[in-house]
């Protein structure tokens, strides 16, 4: 065979000399239907030997050499034959081939590569050891042909390898790709970054590799690509959006190093982009909030860097109407807010508070739901999260129409859970006028709680705001007004006390405290009176209790300097006494009593004095108030009777 090899590179050469290509053209044609497609397996690997021959014989024909690619096509068809032997006949027959055409065989050069990759984890060794050599070979030609697109074609072997790669788990192979991509990384005018859309995927996914040497060629090869991008970035070729989209899906399907190589890529483009990536902003919002409560090592840091550089760039180019589609953000906001973890519900109510910021108008759709799932958090077990979320419903009651909706939300919740009304009942509303105001927040309230039909819930939630209302320092400007709203002849607050009066008569504790805090004290006597006729049940000797307790602090230091001038206010000390008649022998009794004892003697030789017209009560809605309070705390059977009292009609 090998003889007959040489004669027959001797007569085709002959031919070739005289420009005759045809009889090499019928000699290739021949051996390839006689011998490569027989089915013999010796006849193939004299059709295989006699190629080999045939690209001998193109040695220095340049003419000769353009048809160096169609020997490669019939070869390539034996590399996959079963018999061992075949194969590595026709792996060294490519050799040849390309040893013989160089450049010219690179035309080739993405079906050869196909073929050979396969061979590099064939079971014969001896296969093996040949696809290798023809490796080295061909990575010698494409560096020594600077990948002369003349040659080779790089459009279509990426293509094969975006198709191929990312489906590729045998590491040999791996290993085979990378070092590709590597020879093309070193060649200084092969523009690889071009075709980085193509290859990334495969190349991340294949971080994942079993063999550390893969998985450390891999990364550094893709932070040398990433370098590159950053140190020229305004000078490459490069889809960003659909890199950022690739990234995306990498880090939505991806744990471990897959998962922060792709994060720490997201945000060298972002940093490096900047505006121009804008519109993929929602799903680097949605990938970034998925990090951020990821364990492994690294990613959540990453991820929070992310984040910070994006809320930067909203309040950057907040002025620009056209710089994001904010809607979509503001979805996935709504969506994560109620994230198992406590890293991404901040960052989402972060993300929240400056839009309202940055962009007030992007909020408004979307305010109805987004008021909705805030005040679920305000049951947030971490109390930064749920403080950041009151203080975004807070900035939503500012917006026109949602006030109200505000505090009808927040009740509701308190109404559903009662935990998180007693262990932050006070705190919420605290915070509410602290933001929005005490005086409006009170109103509020009082309108809402006016009919509402649990009157337990209701007393409950006067409790917390009377309670705030005498005793909290950053309500003490509003105490104050009220005090002296009667004697000032403050329409406005007096207006405010007839308001929550008619509501906190569900609880008449606070609606007594809020007659002696006005100095009403006619009001709390007629009061103390209608209660008198209604069931006196431990609740209501509790709330009595608690207004004693008040009665004696330093709120109330003005009442009890009153209590020496029984003859300016006489129903002051009635009032008191009806408290003490109507408390069971108790701690709170005790107090009261001693308090009256003390000036009992003083009462005796004074003239009394109109308590109307001193304390101005014809300021006062009085029958509109004591009808309130009747209809309130009396059973309809006993307010028909109450004419008989006619200090009360």
């Amino acid at each position: 065979r090998k003889f007959a090899g040489v004669e027959l590179q001797k007569v085709i050469k002959t031919h070739l000399d005289k420009k005759n290509l045809s009889a090499f053209k019928t000699s290739a044609d021949y051996f390839r239907v006689e011998y490569l497609e027989s089915k013999n397996d010796q006849l193939k690997k004299g059709g295989l030997m006699a190629y080999s021959a045939l690209a001998s014989s193109l040695i220095e024909n340049e003419e000769g050499l353009k048809l160096i690619s169609t020997l490669i096509d019939p070869v390539l068809g034996a590399l996959n034959q079963a018999d061992s032997r075949v194969k590595f006949y026709a792996v060294e027959t490519v050799y040849n081939i390309a040893k013989v055409g160089r450049k010219h065989s690179l035309q080739r050069f993405t079906e050869t590569f196909n073929a050979m990759v396969g061979l590099m984890v064939d079971s014969d060794e001896e296969v093996r050891k040949a696809a290798e050599k023809l490796d080295s070979l061909l990575k010698t030609i494409l560096v020594e042909c600077e990948a002369d697109e003349n040659y080779f074609d790089s459009e279509k072997f990426m293509d094969y390898i975006n198709e191929y790669l990312p489906s590729v788990e045998d590491t040999n192979i791996q290993q085979t790709i990378v070092s590709w991509f590597m020879v093309l990384d070193s060649i200084p005018d092969f523009d690889l970054i071009k075709y980085l859309h193509k290859f990334l995927e495969g190349f991340f996914i294949m971080l994942r590799s079993s063999r550390k040497e893969i998985n450390n060629t891999v990364y550094k090869f893709l932070n040398d690509i990433l370098q590159e991008i950053s140190e020229n970035f305004d000078n490459v070729e490069i889809d960003l959006e659909f890199l950022l989209e690739v990234l995306v899906t990498l880090i939505r399907t991806e744990k471990g190093i897959v998962r922060k190589e792709a994060c720490i890529w997201m945000l060298e483009l972002l940093m490096r982009g900047g505006k121009s990536l804008t519109s993929r902003y929602d799903d680097c919002l949605r990938s970034v909030l998925e990090c951020l409560s990821d364990t492994e090592n690294g990613i959540a840091e990453i991820a929070e860097e992310c984040n910070a550089y994006m809320l930067s760039l909203v309040k950057k180019f907040s002025h620009n109407k056209e710089f994001f589609d904010s809607s979509s953000l503001v979805e996935i906001l709504i969506a994560n807010i109620n994230h198992e973890s406590m890293k991404t519900r901040f960052a989402v109510i972060e993300w929240i508070i400056n839009l309202q910021i940055y962009c007030p108008q992007t909020i408004q759709p979307s305010i109805e739901k987004l008021m909705e799932t805030l005040t679920a958090r305000l049951n947030d077990p971490v109390t930064d999260v749920s403080d950041q979320a009151l203080y975004v419903l807070c900035s939503i009651a500012n917006y026109k129409g949602f006030f109200e909706k505000v505090l009808h939300n927040i009740l509701n919740l308190f109404l559903k859970n009662r935990t998180l009304l007693e262990n932050s009942g006070i705190k919420i509303v605290k915070a509410l006028c602290t933001e929005l105001g005490s005086k409006p927040v009170y109103i509020g309230f009082a309108k809402l709680l006016y009919n509402e039909p649990n009157l337990e819930f209701t007393r409950k939630i006067i409790e917390i705001l009377c309670e705030l209302l005498l005793t909290d320092e950053t309500l003490d400007e509003l105490r104050e007004r009220l005090k002296y709203c009667l004697e000032n002849e403050d329409q406005e607050a007096i207006e405010f006390f007839e308001a929550l009066f008619k509501t906190w008569s569900h609880n008449a504790g606070a609606a007594l405290s809020l007659t002696y805090l006005i100095q009403a004290y006619k009001l709390a006597y007629e009061a103390l009176h209608i209660l008198s006729r209604s069931h006196i049940g431990v609740e209501l000797l509790k709330q009595f209790s608690r207004l004693v307790d008040l009665l004696d602090s330093h709120i109330f230091v003005h009442l009890r300097l009153q209590m020496l001038e029984h003859h300016r206010h006489p129903f002051l000390l009635r009032s008191l006494y009806a408290i003490l008649m109507f408390l069971p022998p108790s701690r709170a009794y005790q107090i009261l009593q001693l308090r009256l004892k003390d000036i009992s003697t003083l009462h005796k030789n004074y003239p009394q004095q109109s308590e109307d017209q001193l304390t101005k009560m014809n300021l006062v809605h009085y029958d509109e108030l004591i009808t309130r309070f009747i209809q309130i705390n009396l059973p309809k059977e006993r307010i028909k009777n109450l004419k008989a009292f006619g200090e009360f009609v």
